[in-house]
């Protein structure tokens, strides 16, 4: 009893998160955010207009030089800052969300591609283009070989979900999951008590805050 207590406390002081985000849109932020771009130079970048793309999982800034939209690789950017949020982008441009830097929990949101069709003859969508059929005509590359442009269809083009990978490291590993199941697996011999805190708290997998906090109580068993 005194058990179930402590567990109903410990989920009514957790603070309300702001990682929800509604489906069927192309952005991870409604708007593009004011943000700080820090390379691996030593260069920062101050007051960038930013946002997520859930079609291309890729960081995409506004140019102010020629008002473009050009992407952020992991060429040569080690973070990037949305006010409290912190975003790092890989070697191969994976973006991973900081949810929690000790002990360490991160999130990448990939979205899931519907294509409704390019209009044809007499309003009718023909979907016959691939993902990477998608990349190739929303970026345009110079003779430089630097993107240089950005344009996207978003009448064909919608996400129709977005897949959350949590991301911990155990030992050298790192494990990813999705849902509570997957999770459990990450703690074999304490599955009963993380199982039975997860539904008094009705911890939901949709929710990044929630999550963390299901992390953090694991690992204080």
């Amino acid at each position: 009893m005194k058990r179930l207590l402590i567990i109903s406390i410990a989920c009514f002081t957790v603070i309300c998160g702001t990682f929800a985000q509604k489906k069927n849109e192309i952005f991870l932020f409604e708007e593009f955010q004011k943000g700080q771009v820090f390379f691996k130079d030593g260069r920062q970048y101050n007051d960038v207009d930013v946002n997520y793309s859930l079609l291309l999982n890729q960081f995409l800034f506004i140019d102010a030089t020629d008002n473009t939209l050009k992407p952020l690789t992991g060429e040569n950017v080690r973070l990037i800052q949305v006010k409290n949020r912190y975003f790092q982008i890989s070697e191969k441009d994976n973006v991973r969300e900081i949810l929690q830097p000790d002990p360490l929990i991160s999130i990448e949101y990939k979205g899931k591609l519907h294509d409704k069709g390019a209009k044809g003859a007499y309003g009718v969508r023909d979907k016959t283009s691939s993902v990477d059929e998608l990349r190739s005509y929303v970026f345009t590359r110079g003779g430089s070989g630097t993107y240089t442009q950005f344009n996207i269809d978003e009448e064909r083009w919608t996400v129709s979900d977005i897949i959350k990978n949590y991301q911990i490291t155990k030992g050298k590993k790192t494990k990813t999951f999705r849902n509570l199941n997957q999770f459990l697996k990450v703690y074999p011999k304490l599955q009963n008590q993380i199982e039975q805190y997860a539904n008094e708290c009705s911890i939901d997998f949709d929710n990044a805050t929630q999550v963390v906090q299901l992390y953090n109580y694991a690992e204080s068993l």
